[in-house]
């Protein structure tokens, strides 16, 4: 008798290898709470055939912050690929933060609903 799942996952995006082998490149513990931090908070990201996207993101890993950024792409009709990753420095971050190119965490966003925000 063949056992059939109890449920069945959407997956949001698709990986590339150069985004495993850069995230492989990172601590262990830190490239795991990256990770879940990407599939907690990762969201819309607009159709190109043409352009790629980075964003930045922030962490905390030993009671400090860690930013990075995370390249990635939408072709028209499929699943966005996360394509790179790295370490930036926080100044980079800020600028990523300034042109409105990072990641909001849930927690943020549900923050600025209760303020009133959009």
């Amino acid at each position: 008798m063949d056992v059939k799942p109890k449920y069945t996952e959407v997956r949001k995006y698709d990986i590339d290898d150069f985004f495993i082998e850069n995230l492989q490149d990172i601590e262990f513990p830190l490239s795991v709470r990256i990770a879940e931090f990407i599939e907690k908070n990762l969201r819309y990201i607009p159709s190109s055939d043409l352009v790629s996207y980075v964003v930045g993101g922030l962490v905390m890993y030993n009671n400090k912050p860690v930013a990075f950024a995370l390249e990635l792409v939408r072709p028209l009709g499929d699943n966005p690929i996360l394509s790179d990753i790295e370490i930036i420095s926080m100044d980079e971050y800020l600028d990523l933060m300034n042109l409105n190119l990072y990641i909001k965490s849930n927690e943020y966003c549900k923050d600025q609903r209760l303020k009133g925000h959009s």
